[in-house]
């Protein structure tokens, strides 16, 4: 729910008024680990992060998706 939200302010920037601060770095950290990871050319992988369009919500389930990112790691 809060993913495709405006409100960040439980995610990004909050320094120590969160209960877990700036976790949102920390999971598309791991994320976009995941996603390089399991991408066979690590190359277009790269490529496809930093070109990620994070305001298209199609792609960025996809890219999350395709990262096979399950919190475990």
């Amino acid at each position: 729910k809060e993913m495709y939200g405006t409100d960040h302010m439980r995610w990004l920037s909050n320094g120590m008024r969160a209960a877990i601060p700036d976790l949102g770095y920390f999971l598309g950290y791991r994320i976009c680990k995941s996603y390089y990871n399991n991408a066979s050319d690590k190359r277009q992988a790269l490529k496809e992060i930093i070109e990620l369009k994070y305001n298209n919500k199609r792609q960025v389930k996809r890219f999350l998706t395709k990262s096979n990112y399950n919190g475990d790691e």
